[in-house]
């Protein structure tokens, strides 16, 4: 066994993950396998090792093949021909596909890459190219990557990764110091301006607003109720509910529900417990749609103002005009007309699709959230609060940024992707002369081994990867929850992350694991459990005894317990190994360690099975303690009626492998086969 952990680790396998695989018979059996076929004896790379176990794990087919399969890709990996895990993926997803089909070797090498080499070289050219090709105002690191892996197919992703992020930063110095030098103003600009200082507004509408707001800050939470909380939407009520909270001021709860589609009640109620459990104070829950009567009367404004129109383009031919910034062919109709057939619209006279209006702004502009947005659609969708009262629907850029105003926001806080949307929020406001918010952007989080997208999550659910929302191994709020987060912690956590007005880089998972431990050390009492167990007879047991242990190894407020200790104790299975070594801390033949809060034991028989596996022991107990043990364990045992109380446990880990599945193509093979562990 020693051998086998030795083994697993030296191909890159972290410990942990090591003692979990040795739990499993058949996965050890099987990953042994592979690295044979691979012809690995002494270690290799990492990204080697990661490969092969992810052949080790992979499910395949139920076939006769299946050994055959496995062993086959095995070897290429081990002979260097799959040398990235892009290659592996299309070599998996091949076979799965073939079933018991022919495997051709041409094919096969051919569908994956096989003899195609890139270098870090042609890594840095290809980026730099595609960087210089994409417009400013269209630089994302999604727009990059997806460019990046057609043309560098199979590139190693953490590797094109890294040159991204490279190459950005570098981008990003570059635009930072050529803003400082121009814009003498641009550190009172990236601060947050109190409210009195918001000269962006006519001085009139500033005054009204601190007249109403009596100067206080105000912000928002707007979530759409399309999905449960996770958290990388605790980061953000953390700031726009603390934000308000530091500087005495409010902050609304409000539900952006514009889209009757995708909306439940069964989101809005989980939002607001969501809220209510992390202790954020609401100043008042209100609803985009509470303001359905206002955003209509603006859309006839803008309209008798000329500056929106009903377009009957098709949405293909709309999307087309924008790109190639060309106008509507309605675009400029008359007034009236525009008034008749947004009214038509308003009466279900039109089909989804038939006609929309458009906001009349510059389809010349470098920016395409100028390039005449929608404003209203049409939609027959009975709506949660508003009924069967609307069939034409505002879009979130023309509802957002008005509710924001009528609300009196004061800062408008939103991730750094609406940053291209910041022109078309003023522009609109600016429209309607109406007041305008600071908005200030701020990164996004990026947990490793983690997903957010409420797409994504609602597959995992959908395919049944997962039980539901609230399972522990989701990053929402009701999964962290069941897993064992506190709301302190989670708020903490984003705390010490901070924000900035930069994507933030991936952050470690166990540095948020890392907040939880430090707090549940304090707060929690402690208590022995046994999840594999082992039994061990005690040949010179005489008598019940008990023991009295303290309830928290530090904090002596918590208390005691008392622990019985009978003929028959309990211990973890990977607490004894039949072969001691220099670092085993646990139980050996003929060795001894300490029961903790308890006696000595020595082990003086291993019993196993015909298979030669261990199923008890026996020891002998040394209940005086006359010698100092190298090493203590833990252990439970039955009280004097011996009963125990027994009960199911869930270990849960990553629910995905790689550290960061913006980088793969395929995600769901990511999918760890270990993420539950029930015993």
């Amino acid at each position: 066994m020693e051998e086998t952990k030795k083994k697993f680790i030296s191909i890159g396998l972290d410990i942990k993950e090591v003692e979990k695989i040795l739990k499993n018979s058949g996965l050890t059996e099987t990953l042994l396998s592979v690295l044979n076929s691979a012809n690995i004896k002494e270690g290799c790379e990492k990204s080697i090792g990661l490969m092969l176990y992810k052949v080790a794990t992979f499910k395949f087919p139920k076939i006769p093949q299946v050994e055959e399969r496995r062993t086959f890709v095995a070897s290429y990996i081990g002979n260097g021909k799959i040398k990235t895990s892009p290659q592996l993926n299309e070599a998996l997803n091949y076979l799965k596909k073939l079933g018991t089909g022919e495997l051709k070797n041409e094919v096969f090498e051919e569908i994956c890459g096989v003899g195609i080499t890139i270098t870090d070289e042609d890594v840095e050219k290809t980026i730099k190219e595609i960087i210089s090709n994409i417009k400013p105002e269209n630089l994302t690191l999604k727009s990059i990557l997806a460019e990046t892996r057609t043309k560098l197919k199979w590139a190693e992703p953490k590797l094109i990764k890294e040159e991204v992020d490279k190459q950005l930063l570098e981008l990003q110095k570059l635009k930072d110091f050529e803003l400082s030098s121009s814009n003498k103003n641009l550190k009172k600009r990236d601060r947050f301006l109190r409210p009195e200082e918001n000269t962006t507004n006519d001085p009139k509408i500033l005054e009204k607003h601190l007249k109403e707001t009596g100067g206080k800050v105000v912000t928002r939470f707007p979530p759409e109720p399309n999905g449960y909380l996770h958290i990388g939407h605790a980061k953000a009520m953390t700031l726009d509910f603390g934000y308000a909270e530091k500087n005495d001021g409010i902050c609304y709860l409000r539900f952006d529900d514009t889209n009757p589609t995708a909306e439940k009640q069964e989101y809005i109620d989980g939002i607001i417990e969501n809220i209510k459990w992390f202790g954020f104070k609401t100043h008042q829950i209100t609803y985009s749609s509470d303001y359905f009567d206002r955003l209509y009367e603006f859309a006839i404004q803008l309209i008798k103002d000329d500056l929106a129109y009903v377009c009957h383009q098709t949405p293909k031919e709309m999307s087309q005009g924008r790109e190639s910034m060309i106008d509507s062919p309605w675009r400029n109709r008359p007034i009236e007309e525009s008034l008749a057939e947004f009214e038509k619209m308003k009466k279900g006279l039109y089909k989804e699709g038939e006609a929309v209006l458009r906001l009349k702004m510059n389809m010349k502009s470098e920016n395409p959230c100028l390039r005449d947005l929608v404003a209203y659609r049409v939609k027959f969708m009975t709506h949660p609060r508003t009924g069967d009262k609307w069939c034409i629907y505002p879009s979130y850029d023309f509802t957002h940024c008005i509710v924001d105003s009528l609300e009196n926001i004061t800062h408008s806080l939103c991730t750094l992707e609406f940053q291209i949307r910041q022109e078309s929020y003023f522009w609109l406001l600016d429209a309607l002369r109406i007041y305008k918010p600071v908005v200030w952007e701020f990164g996004r989080l990026n947990l490793s081994h983690t997903i957010m997208s409420k797409r994504k999550l609602q597959q995992l659910i959908r395919e049944n990867y997962v039980t539901g929302w609230s399972d522990p191994r989701m990053p929402t709020i009701n999964g962290l929850r069941r897993r064992g987060y506190t709301a302190t912690a989670i708020k903490q956590f984003c705390e010490i992350i901070g924000v900035s007005r930069k994507d933030e880089s991936l952050i470690p998972i166990e540095k948020l694991e890392s907040v939880l431990i430090k707090e549940l050390d304090k707060t929690c009492p402690r208590a022995f459990a046994i999840l594999d167990p082992l039994k061990i007879t005690l040949t010179n047991f005489e008598k019940f005894i008990e023991f009295e242990a303290p309830n928290h190894p530090k904090n002596p407020s918590f208390g005691k317990r008392k622990i019985s200790l009978t003929k028959v104790i309990y211990i973890e299975k990977s607490d004894f190994r039949m072969n001691d070594s220099e670092d085993f801390y646990g139980l050996s033949l003929n060795k001894e360690v300490g029961l903790k809060y308890g006696i000595n034991i020595t082990c003086t028989k291993a019993i196993t099975d015909k298979d030669g596996k261990v199923i008890e022991l026996e020891a002998e107990g040394d209940f005086k303690k006359e010698r100092k043990p190298k090493g203590y364990i833990h252990w439970i045992s039955p009280d004097q009626n011996e009963k125990l109380f027994t009960g199911e446990v869930h270990v849960y880990d990553h629910l995905l492998i790689c550290e960061d599945p913006s980088t793969v193509d395929d995600w769901l093979a990511q999918i760890n086969p270990n993420s539950l562990t029930c015993y």
